[in-house]
């Protein structure tokens, strides 16, 4: 994408202008508009990285679902968000004929936020674009579950919500309400099992299916109006599964954590970090290891922790971040401890 000028930039933010700026891949546009009272909430050198980031974005989207960019008119857009959204980004398809236009809807609360989350979710909102393009309107008539379904088994969010709810509750099945993404990995999960597939395999061959519903019909080897029961049984029997394997192992790493000597238990903690690279269930555990380090001031093996806890921050359950949160303010506040 081309430079915008921060002078240019700078008026568009106090003037609540649009910028735009062109980009070089599938006719993408990353336009920053914003009113002052939202250009109050974003920063600046987040703004002039944007460009670069849905370029970067946009790559990834296409080698993780496996589509190619075509000419596809899209944009990525700051706006406000309507009245009741929820989450930090959407995609939104206008449909003119036979002619479809795609949006990525970023709103100012996104541009808070750290940079790899910025990142994750252009990623996870052009892979909606992808497959929208892919299905055409076939993928916007599919249930919810298999849009948002397909997209975090593809980047990988699938199982870094499975991790977070087993580590957070291991056993009690969360709503689907209160987590959509987390439903539909799950009845992804379910039909790549019941197919010997690996779910980024099924979720690649659903972004590119016309018929995303039947084809998901299929895959359950049901008819297409007993799918969402069908799918809702493999959801519950694959985090049945999920909750079973993870129990007996998150409890032994939580007795460890929270009654073996610290430097033991940091060692154990870290070599089954090394050993274990796609769990989460050592997460919450090493949080309360924390706690116990800083309240006997034991700052090498606090150090260490840091460093492993600080690449999963954004992931840990609500619960167990704001402890890590505390911890990380009190080393701020005394860093030489």
């Amino acid at each position: 994408m081309g430079n915008t000028s921060a002078l240019i930039l700078a008026a568009a933010l106090a003037l609540g202008a649009a910028t735009q700026t062109e980009s070089r891949s599938a006719g993408s546009r990353w336009i920053g508009a914003v009113d002052p009272q939202a250009a109050e909430e974003v920063r600046r050198e987040v703004i002039e990285s944007m460009p670069h980031r849905v370029d970067r974005a946009a790559a990834a989207a296409s080698n993780m679902c496996g589509v190619a960019w075509g000419t596809i008119q899209w944009s990525v857009e700051l706006r406000r968000p309507p009245l009741g959204a929820r989450g930090a980004a959407a995609c939104v398809t206008d449909r003119g004929g036979s002619i479809a236009a795609h949006r990525v809807i970023v709103f100012p609360s996104l541009l808070a936020r750290d940079a790899d989350e910025i990142d994750e979710t252009l990623r996870h909102e052009l892979i909606h674009v992808l497959h929208r393009e892919a299905a055409g309107s076939g993928a916007e008539r599919a249930p919810t579950w298999i849009q948002e379904g397909i997209v975090v088994t593809l980047t990988g969010e699938g199982p870094v919500l499975l991790a977070r709810a087993l580590a957070s509750s291991l056993g009690a099945k969360p709503s689907a309400a209160s987590d959509p993404h987390l439903e539909g990995f799950l009845r992804v999960l379910g039909a790549a099992e019941r197919l010997q597939k690996s779910a980024s395999v099924l979720a690649r061959e659903w972004i590119r299916s016309q018929t995303p519903t039947a084809l998901a019909a299929a895959s359950f080897g049901v008819a297409e109006a007993d799918l969402e029961a069908a799918s809702q049984e493999a959801s519950r029997r694959a985090w049945a599964r999920a909750a079973s394997a993870g129990r007996e192992e998150a409890a032994i790493l939580r007795d460890l954590c929270e009654s073996a000597p610290v430097d033991e238990a940091l060692t154990r903690l870290v070599r089954y970090r090394s050993e274990h690279p796609n769990s989460w269930y050592w997460t919450v555990p090493a949080v309360a290891l924390a706690e116990r380090c800083l309240a006997s001031a034991a700052a090498a093996p606090l150090r260490r922790l840091q460093d492993l806890l600080e690449e999963k921050r954004n992931y840990l359950p609500d619960d167990a971040r704001a402890r890590w949160e505390r911890v990380r303010r009190s080393l701020a506040v005394a860093p030489n401890r």
